[in-house]
């Protein structure tokens, strides 16, 4: 065989181990970035009510503490300390984006907003703030669910991180495996078509696929020519024993050397 084909044959273990490794990695890091997702989906929408709740929640609270300063008459306007404490119950409260009191006329008395929420706000939840003759304002609260749930991003990474390992695993027990096998037997193939292979040495792994037929098939060749190479032999051997006058030896030997120069030609 030439050099240039056996360069095209290649490695078949390490062909098994790349393609195990490739398929496994698509595979498991398709499967593992689409779980990723869906957890990322269902721990969003768990944040989001979370925000929600914890929104509603500061708005009844800030809503009553509210209202009793709208009994006395106070405007909201004229409460010490109104801004900083909006500022400390949003600091305190997590998944706020913002928190805005409201006055009797919709106007904003005060506000405040946690750092870096501008572009996160998801939700808004209002609650009126009850007065002696009727509504006297209103809680604003704007929710970040975003906040919540920062630690579900790690799942891409890990599902990348575990496809990539079994990935590898399965190209190590694939060329370890049936890619040494295959290699060996395709060493063998190309052994006998070299001629330094004896098919009677020849051990087949009945594997049943297209090199184990190829192996068969050069193993029944070779039997099929040392069966009608002895029968040769033996031919030769009776005409020289009928050739007293040894006349036909120069044709015997003729022939003879021309079928060991086939066989050596074939094997080559």
């Amino acid at each position: 065989m030439h050099p240039e084909t056996r360069s095209q044959v290649g490695n078949p273990a390490l062909a098994c181990a790349a393609i195990a490794f490739a398929v496994v990695l698509l595979a498991g890091g398709a499967v593992g970035q689409w779980l990723a997702f869906r957890l990322d989906a269902r721990a969003e929408e768990s944040a989001r009510q979370d925000a929600q709740l914890l929104a509603a929640s500061l708005a009844r609270t800030l809503s009553a503490q509210f209202a009793k300063a709208a009994r006395l008459g106070i405007p909201f306007a004229e409460l010490p300390g109104v801004e900083p404490f909006l500022r400390e119950s949003v600091r305190n409260t997590p998944g706020v984006a913002s928190l805005s009191l409201l006055g009797p006329d919709g106007q904003a008395v005060s506000s405040a907003r946690a750092e870096g929420t501008a572009s996160r706000e998801r939700d808004r939840v209002e609650l009126v703030i009850p007065g002696e003759s009727g509504p006297a304002g209103k809680i604003v609260v704007a929710t970040a669910p975003a906040a919540l749930a920062e630690a579900s991003s790690a799942a891409h990474w890990l599902s990348a991180l575990a496809a990539l390992i079994s990935a590898a695993l399965a190209g190590a027990l694939a060329y370890l495996g049936p890619g040494r096998n295959l290699a060996h037997r395709q060493q063998m193939l190309l052994a006998g078509l070299r001629g330094s292979l004896a098919a009677a040495s020849l051990d087949l792994d009945h594997s049943g696929d297209d090199l184990d037929a190829a192996l068969e098939a050069w193993v029944d060749g070779e039997r099929q020519v040392a069966e009608r190479r002895s029968a040769l032999d033996a031919l030769a051997q009776e005409l020289r024993a009928v050739d007293f006058d040894d006349a036909m030896r120069p044709a015997i030997e003729q022939i003879t050397r021309e079928v060991d120069e086939a066989l050596a030609g074939g094997a080559r």
